[in-house]
């Protein structure tokens, strides 16, 4: 078990020093460490859609195939138990909704525009946001 994990390890290592050395303005190429997180982080911009793609395809997939376990449930109740259908089906749903819930939550914590890290006090009496005394 130890030696695959060491073997998985160094693979790993190996492709993230690759991937380090081939990206476009890479320290080995005498470029700043800013260059390269900067590259870097040009090459994962795709990496959200990637994901949001993968979920709605799991989703739409598992869905069908829960839709496919209740209809056998139908036929052969005794053969084909209700729970894997539905089980399917809403973990479909739970992969479907991933990319909106995310989206949603990256959404909440937006800067509102009055500035970094600021917040207002709540004042009991009015309910209306009250300066801190201080």
């Amino acid at each position: 078990m130890l030696k695959t994990y060491n073997k998985t390890t160094a693979f790993m290592s190996a492709a993230i020093i690759t991937g380090m050395a081939s990206s476009k303005g890479a320290l080995a190429a005498g470029g700043s460490f800013n260059d390269y997180t900067e590259g870097a982080s040009q090459q994962v911009t795709n990496f959200p859609q990637i994901v949001s793609y993968l979920c709605y395809l799991g989703g739409f997939a598992l869905a069908a195939l829960g839709v496919v376990g209740l209809k056998q449930h139908v036929e052969n109740p005794g053969n084909a138990p209700m729970k894997n259908g539905l089980a399917k089906l809403g973990f479909g749903g739970m992969l479907m909704a991933l990319p909106a819930v995310t989206s949603a939550i990256q959404g909440s914590g937006a800067d509102s525009g009055v500035g970094s890290n600021a917040f207002e006090s709540f004042d009991a009496v009015t309910g209306i946001g009250a300066t801190p005394a201080p």
